[in-house]
């Protein structure tokens, strides 16, 4: 499940909204780690390595949908980056370009899992190798709780 810092969550109620506050700065990006998930989207990403960060063809900050309670890629954009290290993919962290990945309550993240099947974000493969070109096809949160 995904899980948003305490910013996003004030993002979320305050104008203009979570994906202005991620793209506003034209710097957003998605970091796809390997090794041990944070806790929380606030909390830092430890010892987990950073394979790859995707951005718009490669080079362009994120843009990012936002419709209804939905945050998602728009249908036409690209996203890719070329892997910088091997390893397994383990969980993502949606970013404003700066995000130094440490503890912090002020920075606009959502984190997630990483998988080929059944993830926040699923890869055709988890097993990332450096220097390989890496896409997403499809990104999309439904940032609203699910009753259980």
């Amino acid at each position: 499940m995904n899980k948003i810092s305490t910013a996003a969550a004030i993002a979320m109620l305050s104008s203009p909204g979570l994906a202005s506050a991620l793209t506003g700065s034209g710097d957003c990006e998605l970091r796809i780690y390997s090794g041990a998930v944070p806790a929380s989207a606030d909390a830092g990403v430890g010892s987990a390595t950073l394979l790859v960060a995707l951005k718009t063809g490669g080079t362009t900050g994120l843009n990012l949908e936002m419709v209804g309670a939905v945050l998602s890629k728009p249908a036409m954009d690209t996203w890719q980056g070329t892997v910088a290290a091997t390893g397994q993919a383990t969980f993502y962290r949606l970013v404003k370009g700066g995000d130094l990945d440490d503890t912090n309550t002020t920075a606009v993240r959502i984190q997630g899992s990483v998988a080929q099947v059944g993830a926040d974000v699923n890869l055709a493969s988890i097993n990332l190798v450096t220097s390989a070109p890496q896409d997403l096809k499809d990104y999309v949160i439904n940032i609203v709780e699910s009753a259980t």
